[in-house]
């Protein structure tokens, strides 16, 4: 059984790409060293998070988001123990900006390999609350 929460939090400045494959990378080191695994969604100031593990772990992990100074108005949309396994086990951070999908050719973030492998996870385990979460804010976005 895997642990999810996903959250929606709105930073307090606009993140450059620079500034997103540093959040990527330390994100990313700091997952694979926990066991987390998940993706992360960026636009306009608007950060989607789908974080995935043992539940202690990711409490935690929730826990030193909050703590960010970078962004404000962190809310749980999703917190659960799911009997379908994690969304994203290959992932320790996939990460997909919700409008310009051009950027996806910078290094660290997701290729059309990925998106095709999001798409493949997120239809066989539709019947997952995470996964119909994270389906129509994609649809909605057109990714």
């Amino acid at each position: 059984m895997t642990f999810q929460l996903i959250y929606v939090s709105f930073s307090k400045t606009d993140f450059t790409d620079i500034m997103l494959i540093d959040l990527l990378k330390k994100s990313r080191e700091r997952n694979k060293a926990n066991g987390i695994t998940g993706i992360l969604l960026y636009s306009d100031k608007v950060f989607i998070q789908l974080l995935e593990g043992e539940k202690n772990t990711v409490e935690r992990s929730y826990g030193m988001i909050l703590k960010d100074s970078r962004h404000t108005c962190a809310t749980i949309l999703l917190k659960e123990t799911s009997p379908f396994g994690a969304l994203f086990p290959e992932w320790s951070m996939g990460y997909s900006h919700m409008r310009f999908l051009d950027l996806m050719k910078i290094g660290g973030l997701l290729d059309n390999s990925d998106m095709q492998y999001m798409n493949h996870q997120l239809k066989n385990l539709a019947a997952s609350n995470a996964a119909r979460i994270l389906d129509s804010i994609i649809k909605s976005n057109n990714l």
